[in-house]
């Protein structure tokens, strides 16, 4: 129960032997494709592995996108104290 699947040239795992597999094998809405007579996994973004049953560990975004946060803080809060010691200058004389 397989059928021709479209094939596209800029595609390594795309050929004239590519067929889609009928049987749900592929986790995580992962495609299920027959290449060369073998079962082949093509994972979503974030799932890895041969049935696509694992994830891939984002941990460090979380720690990463708080990081850049505090960073862009900081230079916004130095920009307005900076500006505000300019604009006490500029009164002073």
């Amino acid at each position: 129960n397989c059928t021709m699947a479209n094939v596209d040239d800029n595609n390594p795992l795309s050929s004239q032997n590519l067929l889609t597999c009928r049987v749900e094998r592929c986790n995580n809405l992962g495609d299920c494709v027959i290449l060369n007579g073998s079962h082949v996994c093509n994972c979503m973004l974030g799932y890895l592995g041969d049935e696509c049953e694992g994830t891939v560990n984002y941990g460090i975004a979380a720690p990463l996108t708080l990081g850049v946060l505090a960073v862009l803080v900081i230079f916004i809060v130095l920009a307005f104290v900076v500006a505000f010691i300019q604009q006490r200058r500029r009164e002073r004389l």
